[in-house]
């Protein structure tokens, strides 16, 4: 289950040590599972800006990962080329013997929040032109009250230049 999961599954132990990195996850961090195993946590995939204040994943995971387990949450994560990108991140903790593990699953947000972007971005421009139909609107009613009062002096002057009987009234 865990080589077949569209999702990137990565399970550490309790001193945040890497023990298990699916091929999900080694496309999604570009990490080969070979080079990550046995690396700590926060040297891996724990962002730089998260990292400030632990020395260690497992001091990590006492702070900051902790809240983590038993919650579906979205947060950031940082590949091998260091692209911080966001995730969707659910922990649960398995207790194996002796050992406490925790199991990690990851969904990549990246493609998600360009369709979100893409989204508002078209509601924008709907809303646009939604103004700019208004705004056509009114500028066509307008332009109607206006015509119709300057179509009549038109016409009167008109007149008034076929019929006038002299010269300095023309």
């Amino acid at each position: 289950m865990l080589q077949s999961s569209l999702d990137a599954i990565i399970v550490i132990d309790e001193t945040a040590s890497i023990v298990e990195f699916n091929p999900a996850a080694e496309r999604m961090y570009g990490f080969k599972r070979s080079d990550i195993l046995g690396k700590d946590l926060i040297e891996t995939i724990v962002p730089s800006f998260y990292r400030k204040g632990y020395a260690t994943g497992a001091e990590y995971m006492k702070g900051r990962g902790a809240p983590m387990v038993g919650q579906r949450m979205e947060t950031v994560t940082q590949t091998a080329s260091g692209e911080v990108f966001p995730i969707e991140l659910t922990v649960t903790e398995m207790h194996v013997a002796d050992r406490r593990f925790f199991f990690g699953s990851m969904r990549d947000l990246r493609e998600k929040r360009r369709a979100e972007e893409e989204i508002n971005r078209q509601r924008e421009r709907l809303h646009q032109n939604e103004k700019m139909a208004a705004m056509g609107s009114l500028l066509a009613g307008v332009s109607h009250e206006l015509n119709n009062p300057l179509a009549v002096v038109v016409a009167q002057s008109t007149l008034l230049h076929e019929f006038a009987p002299d010269a300095q009234t023309k």
